[in-house]
């Protein structure tokens, strides 16, 4: 794919336009490449923005959860366990999915669950999680998931 500068189509469509033509590049000539340096520069923006980005990729095993089975009742299992925040980063929009698995490790059942709002770095919380009750359950996965913020942002 080729990029072009956006002042380039301007002026293009600036200069058809003024002869009388329609405002469409209906030319066969290529439009003009970016320049090596507003490559670099834009390839540098993009990098420099796109890290400190509100939700950026999730570091891998930040996120550490605890679970116990708290209830069982005739319809479900109720759940309990804590999350830990490991990250440098404070944690936004927590939530911890609770999977019931078979012998074999497949996921039988599954329970979602909001934990908390924000997650200051080094902090935990406690969550509750319903599961379905369903026959053949071996054990429980918990798995807490997150955006993260770096310092100073806000979402």
């Amino acid at each position: 794919m080729e990029h072009v500068c956006l002042g380039s189509v301007l002026l293009a469509l600036r200069h058809r336009e003024s002869r009388g033509g329609a405002a469409f590049l209906t030319s066969r000539r290529p439009l003009p490449r970016l320049r090596s340096v507003n490559r670099f520069a834009l390839v540098a923006l993009l990098v420099l923005t796109g890290s400190a980005l509100p939700g950026a990729a999730q570091p891998p095993n930040v996120l550490r959860t605890t679970h116990t089975i708290a209830r069982t009742a005739p319809t479900h299992v109720e759940v309990t366990g804590t999350v830990s925040n490991e990250a440098r980063a404070e944690a936004i929009d927590i939530s911890v999915t609770v999977e019931a698995l078979a012998a074999n490790g497949k996921p039988v059942a599954r329970g979602v669950t909001h934990v908390v709002n924000r997650l200051p770095p080094g902090s935990s919380a406690n969550y509750t999680a319903k599961v379905p009750a369903v026959p053949g359950v071996a054990s429980y996965r918990a798995t807490a998931t997150a955006k993260f913020m770096m310092g100073g942002e806000s979402p």
